[in-house]
């Protein structure tokens, strides 16, 4: 596994707090802004319904927008808690992950999609706490578990995420 080390802090208790319906699409939030006085500003995600065949190739379309920064894909397959997931942690990458939009998903993107105009996904490993109203205040008594999301980089963004020194 590549990426980030695991999450284990105060921030990451519970998953972002958001309803994700039961059908295809994406989850899109603008890109993160800080203010000095304020802190970070408040995200919202606006869920755009996409067939499942087209997320990868909506999701990257939508993240060369400048005023798109997190794009969480999701099949009305897949648990509502991996996708959040995944954009919980795009909330963490967006971070670092300036000037590219991120695309996430809760389980492993397939297709030739995928990886058309030298895309590469890599996956993350985060610990999440397994049951959230258990141990907060106290993590290292927290059931923490290990779970995993996957990101959908762009060549120039896996090229950069090379050059920092991550492999994958």
């Amino acid at each position: 596994m590549s990426g980030l080390p695991p999450v284990q802090d105060d921030r990451y208790y519970s998953l972002v707090d958001m309803e994700v319906p039961d059908r295809n699409g994406l989850l899109v939030a603008a890109p993160l802004s800080y203010d000095v006085g304020r802190g970070w500003a408040p995200v919202e995600a606006e869920f755009i319904p996409v067939s499942a065949d087209r997320l990868v190739e909506v999701a990257m379309g939508l993240v060369t927008m400048a005023d798109v920064g997190i794009v969480a894909m999701h099949s009305q397959d897949t648990a509502a808690e991996a996708t959040r997931l995944a954009f919980t942690v795009g909330l963490r990458l967006g971070v670092l992950a300036r000037p590219f939009g991120l695309v996430l998903a809760g389980v492993e993107p397939v297709g030739p999609e995928t990886f058309a105009h030298g895309r590469r996904v890599v996956v993350h490993g985060v610990e999440v706490l397994a049951d959230a109203g258990q141990g907060v205040g106290v993590p290292e008594a927290a059931p923490w578990v290990r779970r995993q999301v996957w990101e959908v980089m762009p060549a120039g963004r896996y090229a950069a995420w090379q050059a920092a020194g991550r492999s994958g």
